[in-house]
């Protein structure tokens, strides 16, 4: 028994180690770096390390700078990152910004999750499926204006969940339904070898999908 339990001992720090890390970077400040941490509960084998940011960096190239510097470092986790990857919005910007950081990214090795035109339609995507609206609706989504204090699309998530506060998003909204959203997101992208996403649609479900191989690679502990 008491072999056993040192043996358990020894064991444990090596296992934690040998879990592979996506580091991320979010334009958002709140909303997405809590989907995140949700998210980190759902695939424990992988480490989910979204880097912290000045408020005022939300620009998608700063962003990206903010993760090349990140990535540049030599210390910690850091160093060992499995893939690195950017949330952006599309939100309506003209394609020479989104052309510039989509190619800067690619430079560095850096992936690029976009939403057109936010992540909101990601988390409405967990609930809904895009074919579930007409097309007058789509283009409400994708000018996504505001109306009084909400966007549409944060409308239309209190309409599907019931309530919805983007700077304290429920997990049980919408971690139940990741793979729901995968499927729905995947639809959504018609020219998936094209650099962003043109229409209005979402491609975090790529890096979703690379935070769920890395988790069940067997070199990750199971337990």
């Amino acid at each position: 028994m008491a072999d056993g339990s040192t043996t358990f001992r020894k064991r444990t720090p090596r296992l934690l180690r040998q879990r592979d890390t996506i580091a991320i970077a979010t334009e958002g400040i709140k909303t997405e770096p809590d989907y995140f941490t949700y998210l980190q509960r759902k695939y424990r084998e992988t480490i989910i390390y979204v880097i912290s940011r000045d408020h005022s960096r939300s620009e998608p190239m700063q962003v990206l700078d903010d993760l090349i510097e990140y990535k540049g470092q030599k210390s910690g986790l850091r160093n060992k990152a499995k893939a690195h990857w950017i949330v952006i919005d599309i939100d309506g910007r003209s394609p020479e910004v989104i052309r510039r950081v989509t190619a800067k990214a690619a430079q560095n090795d850096i992936l690029v999750a976009d939403s057109n035109p936010c992540f909101e339609l990601w988390l409405l995507l967990h609930r809904k499926a895009l074919r579930d609206y007409d097309d007058n609706v789509l283009e409400e989504f994708l000018r996504n204006e505001k109306i009084g204090n909400r966007t549409r699309l944060e409308i239309e998530l209190v309409k599907v969940c019931g309530e919805y506060n983007k700077r304290n998003i429920r997990e049980s909204d919408f971690l139940p339904y990741v793979t729901t959203a995968i499927m729905n997101a995947h639809d959504t992208d018609p020219r998936p070898n094209s650099p962003w996403i043109h229409q209005i649609g979402s491609r975090v479900y790529r890096l979703i999908q690379t935070i769920r191989d890395v988790s069940a690679s067997p070199q990750n502990p199971s337990h």
